[in-house]
């Protein structure tokens, strides 16, 4: 106290206003759940989102691995078209950087998916437009360069 030059009064004050800036907000169970629902997306697969504990994490990179013809592309597109769709449909809203090491991504493959998955919202040409322009494509073989180039890319 006396190095710092305050009262014991203004020391205790101090404190409380750093205790209270760092120390986490009381939250309900309530809150807790919701937040944890927020910071995920769904699958739209029951089972994948149980295991997963909500669905997928937002805001990350997943890595998708397992052996060849297992469905690793199909599910990534998949997820690519639900991440674009409106939140009224249980989409995000957004874009998608779709990282593919193994050139596997098809353009075409992801809009016949939505328009199968999705053939009311899809039956206007302007809404697989604009679903194929958020999807950004990355073919980056090497971790270096995908952290470089997600680095300097916002979706």
């Amino acid at each position: 106290m006396r190095l710092a030059g305050q009262s014991y009064h203004q020391s205790l004050q101090l404190l409380k206003s750093v205790s209270q800036a760092c120390a986490p907000k009381v939250i309900t169970a309530q809150q807790l759940w919701s937040q944890r629902r927020d910071l995920c997306f769904s699958t739209s697969l029951t089972e994948l989102d149980r295991l997963l504990q909500g669905g997928l994490p937002r805001g990350t990179i997943t890595e998708v691995t397992g052996p060849s013809g297992c469905g690793k592309s199909q599910l990534c597109m998949m997820l690519s078209v639900l991440a674009t769709l409106p939140c009224s449909m249980g989409g995000l809203d957004s874009g998608v950087i779709y990282i593919d090491t193994e050139s596997a991504f098809s353009a075409e493959r992801l809009l016949e998916m939505a328009q199968s998955r999705f053939p009311d919202y899809f039956s206007v040409p302007e809404r697989l437009l604009e679903t194929a322009g958020r999807v950004h494509l990355f073919k980056e073989l090497t971790c270096q360069e995908v952290l470089t180039r997600c680095g300097s890319y916002v979706c």
